[in-house]
């Protein structure tokens, strides 16, 4: 599947009021950081935020779902990422609290670019 630039502007447009937020296409998305520190990724026209234990019963609680894809070999592999809900896209207040909850499940992990 091709990469849905209009997605990927869009939310780099949402999250424009958060400082240090950069983007880096891989594979067939992007991945989004803030001060080098992977904390999202789009894919197949949506956003996923990075979680752990301490924050998962959010995304559970919002009928969020976790990234999976395909390996080559057809086994799915499933990250610690999940679906932002739209309605939280759609609240300024909310998305600021998932993103630093995600950003903070990064730190936890020690997710960076390098």
């Amino acid at each position: 599947m091709p990469k849905d630039e209009s997605f990927h502007e869009y939310v780099v447009d949402l999250l424009r009021n958060f400082p240090g937020i950069t983007s880096r296409g891989m594979f067939s998305g992007w991945a989004l950081y803030q001060d080098g520190i992977v904390f999202a990724l789009i894919a197949e026209g949506e956003l996923y935020f990075k979680s752990d234990k301490s924050i998962q019963i959010y995304f559970e609680q919002a009928d969020s779902h976790p990234f999976v894809y395909m390996r080559k070999d057809s086994k799915p592999i499933t990250l610690a990422y999940w679906s932002v809900p739209e309605e939280v896209l759609e609240d300024e207040e909310a998305l600021s609290l998932w993103t630093e909850r995600s950003v903070e499940a990064s730190k936890r992990a020690g997710k960076t670019k390098e």
